[in-house]
């Protein structure tokens, strides 16, 4: 070969070096910018939606988007998302927390690593009351209409009305608190099933009305009754399943972002769902939270209105206390308790008039029976003495009569002898 071709050869590799060297620059340079734009993607749109529940093999997971150029991106690497969740919610000291620190390929295989976590959990839970203090930290927040959180309030209370004590409060047994931990954690696996399943279509027949000729198949109000409860219990099913794809996301962002309000976990459901379906999810419930302000303004007020009602009374005829109002049946009752308040006044005065006086009487009473005492002690001392002077004023007698006797015979036997004497001396 003569030296201008050797020439031209080195020329041609040195040319071919720099064209490789180059191609490999701008290789990096565009995977660089790629991963920039795939991380821009993830903070705004969050991970895909659905794919496989663990990282494949290859540690590629699907992902599309429109790359530089117009060269779209269809997958993700593994490593790329261990970077982009490393430093999102950080490990915390608490042993119920949801918070993890690994990545996950797809939005749904961490509703799914959630829900075994939720299970594991409640698992563990030692008693009815434990799991209810759980069950109701991850759904008091779910709840979407004031009715709705007013039964989770219910269910996760301790106590509950009496109907047979004039609706008290009393302590619920352990059977009612084990059937509340069991609804409470129906509630929240619902929502968990409504997001993991594929959305469905809106059955047409959950938004039509009962019809005459359904309830008329029920023999009794009872089969009625478990008929309309049945439909609701459709509908709240329905409630929870996902219709499309956009409703999907939009349940999934919402079971996540309030299950916990623990910081750590607010970053890693922003970095899942990112960034525009977390304001959206947190818009939404601040929406749902100011109509259910206005609804608990309004019962207040309609109950504030009540109140005045039955205090005030209701226009009528009518002499009820319903009429009258409880201020006028409390003035007249009140006036009946001072009237009563008086006469017993007046009463336990003439008592203690009375009580004076018969203690007077007892004590003159007693006066008189010390004075009886001594007058019957003293005639008792003259009865005795008078005793005496009979028996001695009898011997008396006794005496005088012996003595009237003796007179007596003697006046006889002197009157026998002026008899004699007088008859002639004999």
């Amino acid at each position: 070969m003569s030296l201008l071709g050797k020439l031209l050869l080195v020329f041609n590799l040195l040319a071919a070096g720099g064209f490789v060297y180059l191609a490999t620059q701008d290789w990096k340079g565009r995977q660089t910018i790629n991963a920039a734009g795939v991380r821009h993607l993830l903070v705004l749109q969050g991970l895909p939606l659905d794919g496989p529940p663990n990282f494949p093999a290859d540690g590629e997971t699907p992902f599309r988007m429109d790359g530089p150029g117009g060269i779209p991106t269809t997958t993700v690497s593994k490593k790329l998302l261990d970077s982009y969740f490393q430093g999102i919610g950080a490990t915390s000291s608490d042993p119920n927390t949801l918070t993890v620190g690994t990545a996950v390929p797809n939005q749904l295989a961490e509703v799914a690593r959630v829900k075994a976590k939720v299970e594991e959990l409640l698992g563990k839970a030692e008693s009815p009351a434990a799991k209810i203090a759980l069950l109701k930290g991850w759904l008091l927040y779910q709840a979407e209409t004031f009715p709705e959180r007013v039964e989770i309030l219910a269910l996760t209370a301790p106590e509950k009305e009496d109907p047979e004590n004039n609706n008290a409060l009393r302590a619920k047994t352990p059977e009612e608190l084990t059937k509340d931990a069991e609804e409470l954690q129906k509630r929240l696996l619902a929502r968990f099933d409504g997001v993991i399943a594929a959305p469905k279509p809106l059955d047409g027949s959950l938004t039509t009305a009962l019809k005459d000729e359904e309830l008329a198949a029920a023999a009794t109000d009872e089969e009625k009754a478990k008929l309309v409860e049945a439909r609701l219990a459709k509908v709240q099913e329905s409630r929870l399943a996902s219709i499309d794809e956009g409703d999907r996301r939009r349940k999934l962002a919402h079971l996540l972002v309030h299950l916990s309000p623990e910081s750590g976990w607010q970053k890693r459901v922003m970095a899942v769902v990112g960034i525009r379906n977390y304001v959206k999810a947190i818009q939404t419930s601040s929406r749902l939270l100011q109509v259910m302000a206005i609804q608990l303004e309004q019962y207040l007020h309609s109950d504030q209105q009540a109140y005045f009602d039955q205090i005030n009374g209701q226009p009528g005829t009518s002499d009820t206390a319903e009429r009258r109002g409880l201020r006028q049946d409390a003035e007249d009752k009140t006036s009946e308790a001072n009237r009563q308040a008086a006469l017993r006044r007046k009463w336990e005065d003439q008592f203690g008039r009375d009580t004076d006086l018969v203690a007077q009487r007892k004590t003159q009473l007693t006066d008189l029976q010390n004075q009886l005492t001594k007058v019957k002690t003293q005639v008792d001392t003259m009865l005795s003495q008078q005793t005496t002077i009979e028996a001695w004023l009898f011997e008396v007698q006794r005496e005088v009569a012996i003595t009237l006797d003796e007179v007596y015979q003697f006046e006889k036997e002197l009157a026998e002898r002026e008899r004699k004497l007088a008859g002639g001396g004999k």
